[in-house]
């Protein structure tokens, strides 16, 4: 009589949130570095001082000022680095489940209805991610 054999899948490895947010962070400035090089430098650029911009002024004014230069207005990259920027929070918030969209004007409605709590964890959140968005886009960017 054969004796059947279980086989266990492995389990995937348990990872921090801070390992997360790198994982997340590092596709995304892969995928930016081969797919939209003209946005890479300016968003790189742009990421340094994201974290003291959230500081001095605030999440919501942040991503309100980022949606606004999206548009193009006095932008090196005609605001695309300021749309990369936003658009890479929002979605890991969404991810977070923190937010359930990624469109700013609907984000920025929801964010307006969270909690003082929930919001001081969405910014913290936000400048956890920051900062690996700025070690990230600098170690690749060959053009600093």
């Amino acid at each position: 009589m054969a004796i059947a054999t279980v086989q266990q899948k492995a389990k995937p490895p348990v990872q921090t949130l801070d390992q997360q947010r790198a994982a997340f962070i590092w596709q995304k400035m892969v995928t930016m570095q081969k797919s939209q090089l003209a946005v890479f430098d300016p968003y790189t650029k742009l990421s340094k001082g994201a974290g003291t911009l959230i500081m001095q002024n605030g999440l919501m004014p942040t991503l309100a000022f980022y949606a606004q230069k999206s548009k193009g207005a006095y932008s090196r990259a005609n605001g695309n680095e300021h749309f990369a920027l936003l658009d890479d929070i929002l979605a890991w918030f969404k991810q977070q489940n923190l937010l359930t969209t990624t469109n700013p004007a609907n984000a920025m409605s929801e964010i307006c209805q969270k909690s003082s709590t929930d919001y001081r964890h969405i910014t913290e959140e936000s400048l956890a991610l920051i900062r690996w968005i700025r070690h990230f886009a600098s170690a690749l960017n060959t053009g600093e």
